[in-house]
């Protein structure tokens, strides 16, 4: 059979739906020949209304196949397509929404699939391998949001590549072209393939798994589209992109194990938040103008850009980290570790809240006769709940501090003061490093004050936080003096092994 032309017509339009099958126990198929000039099934509706068009009987391609469904119906593949004859044969839906349902081969030769117009959709376990070729405007779906569904071989996406399937699937294929994809369903989709399609990568539901940049194909952006769905972006190797990022979901998760690292120097915005996940360590150098919340669940967040314009909360829960040396615009709520700085640096945040099992962590020495330290830059207010530890070192490469060195922790805008106090340092708990309590750390009597001034240089008259090296001698006169009053003291070597509470 060279062409096979179906047509409907009926008189008061309704639904007309057409069955190409076999009677059970009869083995048969439908041969489409046309002495090499390529074989046709065209599906039109004439006046009538919805139509459906099922082959429930086995294709098989002498010639190319050419499939065009010019109607607002279904068309649905069955009964499987193969190659009956050498030399590759290419299935071409021109127009038209078609479901390949049973699978698509190679038999006598290769098998390959062409689509132009409308969505196809291949529910089946395909193991053609002569390629997939999607042209503008069309969608190929790979499943439909069950198990099965799947391609072989390479594909060049011009149009929307989808892959909607509900368990975890691997793509090795190398996709080309100018086209997106979108990651659909609730299962995991591993991409191995080193892509070159420049359209961007949409997750809308499950997880997208890669281990490169290049899998992503060549320069597009990474979207999450899940509205209120699950949606996960996850690294199996430390990479770095310039892409990117758009968060148009309720919650975008990017999820990288323990000594992995993922770097994007591209921007991020959106309407929608974003959860870091797993032990391993985001970094953000573009900007950010998502509106959001951001929650560190897992490993590190660095945000070295500028943030200012996104200004949904930042929850940092604990036993995780936030650092960086840029700028948040939401308040930051700490219940892990705030490690501002990459080495020495200023991290800009809204309001503070540091929680009781948070750890502000600071790296301080001196560079070139100068004291320097790791601060917060808060445009907001400070409030620092009981048990919150204060955690420092001396940076290494930098000289150790000397007598008078002020060390400036926490910037405070305005004139709000300070609420609450440290109970504890470097995770020695013992009492409250009040305001102006002395204590000992690496070899050197210290005093803290909530109440400096960076402005003026002053250690008093301020509302910001702020360590000072004092003498040790003066400090057990300080003591002395004080006596009556009772105060900290924390007696620490360079180790810091010990500490001790005096009244």
């Amino acid at each position: 059979m060279g062409v096979l032309d179906v047509e409907y017509n009926r008189n008061d339009g309704g639904s007309l739906y057409y069955t190409f099958g076999v009677a059970s126990q009869t083995t048969t198929s439908l041969t489409f020949d046309n002495g090499g000039s390529g074989a046709k099934i065209k599906i039109a509706k004439g006046n009538a209304g919805n139509v459906g068009t099922t082959f429930n009987i086995p294709l098989l391609l002498a010639d190319n196949l050419t499939i065009t469904n010019d109607t607002t119906g279904l068309v649905t593949v069955a009964g499987g397509i193969t190659a009956s004859a050498a030399g590759l044969k290419t299935i071409t839906v021109a127009s038209g929404d078609v479901t390949f349902s049973s699978v698509i081969g190679d038999g006598a030769s290769q098998t390959g699939l062409t689509h132009n117009g409308g969505t196809v959709i291949l529910s089946a376990d395909n193991n053609y391998t002569g390629g997939t070729s999607i042209g503008s405007g069309s969608t190929l779906q790979v499943g439909t949001g069950g198990i099965t569904g799947s391609i072989m071989g390479d594909v060049t996406n011009n149009g929307i590549l989808v892959f909607n399937r509900s368990d975890e699937f691997i793509y090795a294929g190398d996709i080309a072209g100018t086209g997106d994809l979108v990651k659909r369903g609730g299962g995991k989709l591993n991409l191995t393939g080193e892509n070159s399609y420049t359209g961007d990568t949409s997750i809308e539901a499950g997880t997208l798994s890669i281990s490169s940049d290049g899998n992503l194909g060549n320069g597009g952006d990474i979207v999450f589209n899940n509205g209120s769905a699950w949606a996960q972006l996850e690294l199996t190797a430390s990479l770095t992109t310039d892409r990117n990022i758009e968060l148009n979901g309720t919650l975008a998760r990017i999820g990288l194990n323990a000594g992995r690292t993922f770097t994007v120097n591209g921007d991020v915005s959106g309407t929608g938040g974003l959860m870091k996940r797993f032990a391993g360590t985001l970094v953000l150098n573009g900007t950010g103008s998502y509106a959001g919340t951001t929650t560190v669940e897992g490993g590190t967040l660095i945000v070295n850009g500028d943030f200012s314009a996104a200004t949904g909360n930042i929850t940092v829960n604990s036993g995780n980290t936030l650092g960086g040396i840029g700028t948040l615009g939401g308040a930051v709520n700490v219940s892990g570790w705030l490690a501002p700085g990459n080495s020495i640096g200023t991290l800009s945040t809204g309001s503070l809240s540091l929680g009781a099992t948070s750890i502000l962590d600071i790296e301080l020495g001196r560079s070139a006769g100068v004291a320097i330290s790791d601060r917060v830059n808060v445009t907001g207010t400070v409030s620092i709940a009981n048990g919150a530890n204060l955690n420092l070192t001396v940076f290494a490469g930098l000289d150790a501090p000397m007598a008078g060195d002020i060390f400036w922790l926490v910037i405070n805008d305005g004139t709000d003061a300070v609420s609450g106090v440290f109970t504890s340092l470097n995770g020695v708990v013992a009492t409250s490093l009040n305001e102006g309590s002395l204590f000992f750390w690496n070899g050197q009597g210290w005093r803290i004050t909530y109440q400096a001034d960076l402005d003026s240089a002053s250690f008093f008259g301020g509302n910001d936080i702020a360590i000072q090296a004092v003498p040790e001698l003066s400090v057990w006169a300080l003591i002395a003096a004080s006596f009556s009053g009772g105060f900290v003291l924390f007696r620490s070597d360079a180790s810091r092994r010990s500490c001790q509470r005096k009244k």
